[in-house]
Parts: structure tokens; sequence; C-alpha cells
């Protein structure tokens, strides 16, 4: 476990204006300190302090159980008067000069904060506040037979519910329909009642990947975009009408291509860039366009599914996340399926055992037979469609040198233990771990078809879902397999 109290280099040795009436300062120490964890999540380094500054906030992110009392203490010793309240908490300065003085002060604390009281600290620290929320309201010709018949409740409730508490109310709110082009932004009270009254006005065919370039270019960082759609790979009528079957793969394929490279520009440009894809299904009453756009068919309150992609700052995408997980927060915003790709960095493993020392080489008292070597893996920067034991058990393998193939063990969503007998170590040794990245969960392919001229036999299915869901992972994630090494010595 990281040492929390341990002391910094930088010298503070000014100590005298430390607060010790703890009931005094209680509160303004509690809010405080919640904004100091808080700007962990929401600094923006620079290169030059970037390594240190990393290293401190990896510190303060690596909170664990047996670290709780310790912090206790250094959450009720921290001086507000020092850094007043109204200092600007994104500034790095301040930041690295609030972690290094938290870590030299003193623990005199004889009421420790109760669990209750920790997880209210870590909740406020956790609350997100987006400088902006956009909505993006597909309205070309396909979406009609959501937005315009009394049948729409379900999806007209899932629209409006994205006016999310807590991400700074209606005036906060970016309203954008995309028919044939983008429309001029509007506020979200028009936009609501707009939809409430049946009175959006749809377009025709429109491009996914032309909506995609536009969506990215307003998603900017501390902000979060979500998009409305059926999600069908479509294209400009005239030119789908004249192309052959041949033609109109190679034509939605770069659209694909397109995604790819948008998204994966994005990601480039902010690490932090992240996307959430949730299913729905909806009354669907109106008229379907078939893949090209040379026939159509019209249905009657018909099941079909919609999605909504949410794309931004990964801190706002998954806490949207962790609300539609606790279901009573969003109550209107009820997903059949979905998938999130939100790692910041390169993802890697980290390998760690009591039975291995700090050199790397196993500690003595482990080699006197006790029959099994065992190491814990944690899956860091994975995304979060990987973090699940099914997947894991598929699509994950370790070896060791000279011993062959081991058999991931005790599994959760984000470890795995290694389990090997004694006997099987060399003077050298060598851990491999290769993670398949390229497997989606089964419902992008279940879900989708590459032909939806009968349209009455793949009613639940999207055109074109599992190459789109693909085109936005190769975006997301820039390996299709990712592999990490363990060396030590016996």
């Amino acid at each position: 476990m990281t040492n929390f109290a341990s002391r910094n280099t930088d010298n503070y040795s000014d100590m005298s204006d430390l607060n010790m009436n703890v009931r005094k300062t209680k509160n303004a120490i509690l809010t405080c300190m919640a904004g100091m964890v808080c700007c962990v999540w929401l600094i923006s380094c620079s290169d030059k302090n970037e390594k240190r500054l990393q290293l401190k906030i990896n510190q303060l992110k690596s909170i664990g159980v047996n670290d709780m009392n310790e912090l206790d203490t250094l959450f009720y010793q921290f001086n507000a008067q020092r850094y007043p309240l109204d200092a600007d908490c994104r500034n790095q300065t301040v930041l690295l000069r609030k972690i290094d003085y938290i870590k030299t002060v003193s623990k005199n604390r004889t009421v420790p904060l109760t669990k209750i009281q920790y997880q209210a600290i870590l909740d406020s620290c956790n609350a997100m506040s987006p400088d902006l929320v956009n909505i993006f309201l597909d309205t070309s010709a396909s979406m009609n037979g959501y937005l315009n018949h009394t049948d729409n409740n379900d999806f007209i409730k899932v629209v409006t519910s994205l006016n999310i508490s807590g991400y700074g109310g209606r005036d906060n709110i970016d309203c954008y329909f995309y028919g044939n082009r983008l429309s001029e932004k509007k506020d979200y009270v028009s936009f609501s009642l707009a939809l409430s009254r049946r009175g959006v006005a749809t377009g025709s065919s429109s491009k996914l990947d032309d909506m995609y370039a536009e969506i990215i270019s307003l998603s900017r960082q501390n902000t979060v975009s979500f998009f409305v759609t059926d999600a069908i790979i479509a294209g400009d009528d005239k030119e789908l009408q004249r192309l052959t079957p041949q033609e109109l793969n190679s034509y939605y394929q770069t659209s694909l291509e397109n995604i790819t490279y948008l998204i994966r520009t994005a990601k480039s440009k902010d690490k932090n860039f992240a996307i959430s894809i949730y299913r729905f299904i909806g009354k669907f009453t109106g008229t379907y366009y078939k893949y090209n756009n040379k026939q159509s068919e019209f249905m009657q309150g018909q099941e079909r599914p919609f999605f909504v992609f949410v794309l931004g700052d990964r801190k706002i995408v998954n806490d949207f996340r962790e609300k539609v997980k606790k279901k009573n927060e969003i109550p209107n915003f009820q997903p059949v399926q979905q998938i999130h790709f939100d790692g910041v960095a390169d993802p890697a493993f980290k390998f760690e055992s009591d039975q291995i020392g700090r050199e790397n080489k196993m500690k003595d008292s482990a080699k006197k037979g006790k029959g099994a070597v065992t190491i814990k893996v944690t899956l860091s920067n994975f995304p979060n469609y990987v973090l699940d034991a099914a997947y894991l058990r598929n699509h994950c393998t370790a070896g060791i040198t000279g011993y062959g193939t081991i058999v991931p063990a005790s599994i959760r969503n984000s470890n795995f233990t290694l389990e090997f007998p004694d006997n099987a170590l060399q003077s050298q040794n060598e851990i491999t771990v290769r993670m398949e990245m390229n497997h989606l969960p089964d419902w992008c392919s279940e879900f989708s078809t590459d032909n939806d001229t009968d349209i009455g036999a793949c009613l639940d299915q999207t055109f074109y879902l599992r190459q789109l869901t693909a085109a936005i992972r190769d975006g997301m994630i820039s390996k299709n397999n990712v592999e990490g090494k363990y060396r030590f010595t016996k």
C-alpha cells in the first residue's frame, strides 16, 4: 500500500498555522479536501511537471481499505486557512502545493472519520460539473417513425431524460437537430417542446460519418455530448440509388473508416475522450428505408432499436454510466444493452505477489515447499467492455517460461490470479499475459444485419451495427492485442 503519511522532501517549516480546533473547522476542512481530491481528476498537466504530478495523483487515487485510518488523519489535519477555498483547484502549482502539504502534517487526531463520512467525501469529489452538455438528435428521414407519432412516448422519455440533474440544468444544455445538415443551436426548452408536440421536421438521408464529424468537433474537454440516432449507416439518397451492391459495400466501408479516423484523432488530441453506446427499444410507426434506399416499407407500431451515443470527457461519460447503473437516478433511461470505451492511456497489466520481493526475487519463505506460486494480475486502463469475467476467461491467455499455459483463476472484473507449482520455476522466469481486444459483446453481432431488404425478419436488428461498433472500437483502441511480461528470479 502507498504510504500516504510519508514525509515529502518539500519542507513546510511553518506548522504554527495548523488549526487544531477540529470541531470549528470540520465543514471547511471536508469541503476543501473534497475540492483538493476532486482536483486530482480535473487537472490538466503541462509537459514540464506531468510526471511528478501524475505520481502524486496516482498515490491519492490508489486508496484502499487499509489506508482509511491514515487518510482520515490527513483529511482532518488539512489546513483550510493556508489554502483557502477560492483557490483555483485547476492550477497545477496550487495542486502540487496542496498535495505536498497534506503529506507533511502531523497525526494527532483522536476521532476518526466514519465510513459514511469518508464515502460522502469521495462522492463529493466524484460529482461532475460539465462546462456544457450537448444533445444531438438525428432527424434524417429514417427517424420519422420514432419522432412524430403518438405512440413514441418511450422514445421521448429517453431523450428528455438527458436533462441530467447536477449537470448544470437546462441553461447548460445546447441542442441540435441533424437532418440534411446540423441545425442552428437551440435552447433546451424549445427543443423539448418540439419533441413533445411531435413538431420535429425530418430531412432526407444523412451520412453518419458527417454527423460524427460535427458532434466530435463540439465535444470539447469537460463537456459531454448525447447523440440520439437509429445508428443506421446511410448516405446521400442519389448516391446510394445509383450504386451497385458491391459499390454500396465500399461506400459504407468508407464511412466506417471515416468514423474510425475521426474518433482516433479526437483520442490523440485528448486522452480523456470516451464513448459509451446505449441500445434501446421503442415503438416505430413510419417508413423504413432499406439499405440501398431504392426500397422502403411502412411499419405500424413495431418495436425497433434506437441508440444513445455518449461522447466526451471520460469523467462525465463514466459518471453518467454510474447514474444509469443505479437506475433510480435516471429512471426513464433504461437501456437493454450497453458498451463502454473509456481507457485513458494504453492498457497495461500490473503484476504483484506477496511471495516475490521488491527486487523481483522469490522470498526465502516462499521457496520452502509452499507448493504453489500465486501472482495477481490487475488490468490498468483497459476499456470497460474488457472488464468482465466471461471476457477474461475467453480472451485472455497466460504462460510462464518452460511451463506452458496457465489458466487464469479467481477471475474478477478487473483482475485475476495466476497459479502454478513452485517446481515449475527456473532460475530466471518470465510470465507473459496476452489480451485479445477485438472481441465485442455478442449483442453487437446478434442485433446486426448486413441485409435489411426483408425488414420483417430483422425488426430487432440494425443495419451494419456490428461494423459500426467495431469502427468505434478501432478508433478508441490502438491495439488488437495487448501483451504484458513479468520477470523474476527464483
